[in-house]
């Protein structure tokens, strides 16, 4: 499984690190289907780290054969990414800013990262 390691790692060790051929939905509670050189992806990815979140797979789109594959567009119709498959709610949560605000209200350490609601900032 795949874990913090590739989250901290370059846009080049990324490409070369070790990857699961996704053929099921994993065992971790969330899956982020995602490619190391997305710099939408990297906005979640850094939530992720900051948020302190674990158990999180990093599945690349390409083990699924592409954006438009029929496989993949059962993770997501849009045929977009990155997007957030949360197992334990049984959901998925596509587009960045979407996958931003969702971690932002589920998980509390790791400080707000956007001023509260009602303020002037």
């Amino acid at each position: 499984m795949l874990s913090r390691t590739l989250l901290c790692l370059t846009p080049a060790a990324a490409l070369r690190a070790p990857t699961r051929l996704a053929t099921s939905m994993s065992a971790a509670p969330y899956t982020l289907y995602d490619l190391p050189v997305s710099n939408n992806g990297a906005r979640v990815r850094m939530l992720l780290y900051y948020k302190d979140v674990k158990d999180v797979e990093i599945v690349s789109p390409m083990e699924l054969g592409g954006l438009r594959s029929e496989e993949y567009l059962k993770v997501n119709p849009q045929g977009k990414m990155p997007a957030l498959a949360c197992r334990d709610e049984n959901e998925l949560v596509p587009e960045s800013d979407t996958i931003a605000r969702f971690l932002g209200g589920k998980f509390d350490q790791g400080g707000a990262f956007s001023p509260p609601a009602g303020s002037i900032e």
